[in-house]
């Protein structure tokens, strides 16, 4: 009997153990690193505030469905615009991994991506763009997991 006790505590200190181990909490770039695909995109302008794209929705105003991100912990981006045009590039974080800077190629500017939430399910963005004749539409466009 004294031996089943000896078992039983040395089970439940080998338990409390494996417990306590803290697992290694994600970074920005771990959350960053995979496919993203849209899934919705919301324009505001001035009083305007509208969604004009979520997946799976019927009445579409635009079709962002083809726009996704592929961002690799080495620093390199591949897209896909609206129009199914691919291109790569290269990421960063920038003002304390609040931003997301990418550039294309020589001539490319840099796009900055204001980030508004990454999780491992969500990368929600968004950019400010000046419209010729319309001023500034700020648009915010909520990613998933591809």
């Amino acid at each position: 009997m004294k031996q089943i006790h000896v078992v039983f505590y040395f089970l439940i200190i080998l338990l409390s153990i494996s417990c306590s181990k803290k697992e290694a909490a994600l970074t920005n770039t771990d959350l960053l690193s995979r496919a993203w695909q849209t899934d919705e995109v919301i324009f505001v302008q001035g009083l305007i505030n509208g969604t004009v794209y979520k997946k799976g929705a019927n009445n579409n105003v635009l079709d962002f469905s083809k726009i996704r991100f592929t961002f690799r912990a080495n620093g390199s981006v591949e897209g896909i615009d609206q129009d199914g045009n691919t291109g790569v590039g290269n990421w960063s974080f920038a003002n304390n991994e609040t931003q997301i800077l990418i550039k294309g190629g020589n001539t490319d500017p840099v796009t900055t991506l204001m980030i508004a939430r990454l999780t491992a399910s969500n990368l929600d963005f968004s950019q400010v763009r000046t419209v010729q004749g319309q001023g500034a539409i700020t648009v915010t466009i909520k990613m998933i997991p591809l």
